[in-house]
C-alpha cells in the first residue's frame, strides 16, 4: 500500500508541474507550448492486439521497472553511498536518472521520483518495493495519456486560462506537502537507523532484496 500511495503522490505532483509550467509558458507562446508538451485536440485512437498489448504490459510496466530499480537503486546508488555516503549519493544518482529520462517538460518530478524511491529502497531495504512503486506510476501514466481525456486533451487557447488547470493544480497543491514530509521524515529516520548516513565509506542499504523492515 505504501508503494501506491507514494506512487500515486508522484503522479499527482507530475500532473501538477507540468500544468504549473505549460501555464506559464503559455502566456507568451501558447503554441510553443503546446507543441513542445505534446497536446492533442482529441483522444488517441488506440487500436492495439492483444499480443501488442501484453508487450507493453511486460516490457513497460513489468521489466522496464524491475532492471531499472536494479540498477539504479540496487547497483548504482549502492557504489555511490558507499564512496560518498547518503545523501550525495541520492542527489548524484537522482541527477543521473532524471538526464537519463529526458522528459524536458517533467525534469523536476523525475528527480523528485527518484529520490523519493531512492529512499523508498534505503528505508524498506527492498528493492520490490521500488519496483512495485515504479510500475503503478508507469501503468496509470500510461493509462490516463491513452485511455482517458484527462491532462493531454487541449486546445492552444485552454492553456493560458488557469481555469482548465485547476485539477492539476489541486493535486499539485495536495501532493507537495505531503512528497516534502515524506523525504523529511524518511531522511530523519534514515539518519536515526545509520548514525553515518551522511558519511562516505558506509554503503546505505543491504545487499539483500528481501526482508522488508517495518518503521
Amino acid at each position: 500500500m505504501v508503494a501506491i500511495g507514494i506512487a500515486l503522490t508522484l503522479l499527482c505532483f507530475t500532473y501538477g508541474e507540468s500544468a504549473l509550467e505549460v501555464f506559464i509558458v503559455a502566456q507568451s507562446a501558447p503554441l510553443k507550448a503546446y507543441s513542445l508538451w505534446g497536446f492533442h485536440p482529441i483522444p488517441y485512437e488506440v487500436t492495439v492486439s492483444k499480443f501488442n498489448l501484453a508487450l507493453i504490459v511486460i516490457t513497460q510496466f513489468i521489466v522496464a521497472p524491475i532492471v531499472e530499480e536494479l540498477y539504479f537503486r540496487g547497483t548504482l546508488f549502492r557504489a555511490l553511498s558507499t564512496k560518498y555516503g547518503g545523501m550525495i549519493a541520492i542527489i548524484i544518482e537522482s541527477t543521473i536518472f532524471t538526464s537519463l529520462h529526458f522528459v524536458y517538460e517533467a525534469y523536476l518530478s523525475t528527480f523528485i521520483f527518484s529520490f523519493i524511491i531512492t529512499l523508498i529502497y534505503v528505508r524498506y531495504n527492498s528493492i520490490w518495493v521500488n519496483a512495485l512503486c515504479h510500475s503503478v506510476f508507469n501503468t496509470v501514466a500510461f493509462y490516463v495519456e491513452f485511455y482517458t481525456s484527462f491532462h493531454w486533451i487541449r486546445t492552444p487557447e485552454c492553456l493560458k486560462n488557469i481555469v482548465c488547470w485547476e485539477p492539476e493544480l489541486l493535486m499539485l497543491l495536495i501532493s507537495t506537502p505531503i512528497i516534502i514530509f515524506y523525504m523529511i521524515n524518511s531522511i530523519r529516520i534514515l539518519q536515526n537507523r545509520h548514525p553515518r548516513f551522511n558519511n562516505s565509506g558506509v554503503a546505505c542499504a543491504a545487499p539483500r532484496t528481501s526482508n522488508i523492515q517495518k518503521l
